[in-house]
């Protein structure tokens, strides 16, 4: 049997382009920072597997990528971790 693998996907976004329209934030990029550390550390994921996107690096189109990408690695029975911190 093939050994079930974890994946994690880790986007903080606290800076936006249209401050005009959308505020800020002060935590976001931290707790994404934060969730990874614990997931390595505490829970068995490997940090080759993770990924972090954060701020001005998590655009739509790097996002899409990077779940196109977890696609194509994970296999059937692995984990799947996405976690999104910023303005809905």
């Amino acid at each position: 049997a093939v050994k079930a693998e974890n994946w994690a996907l880790l986007i903080g976004i606290d800076q936006y382009e249209d401050t005009n329209h959308i505020n800020n934030l002060g935590g976001a990029a931290a707790d994404a920072k934060a969730l990874q550390q614990l997931l390595v550390r505490d829970m068995g994921f490997p940090e080759a597997n993770t990924e972090l996107l954060l701020s001005q690096n998590a655009t739509k189109a790097r996002i899409l990528a990077a779940l196109t990408r977890l696609k194509a690695r994970a296999k059937k029975g692995d984990l799947v971790f996405v976690f999104y911190a910023g303005h809905g």
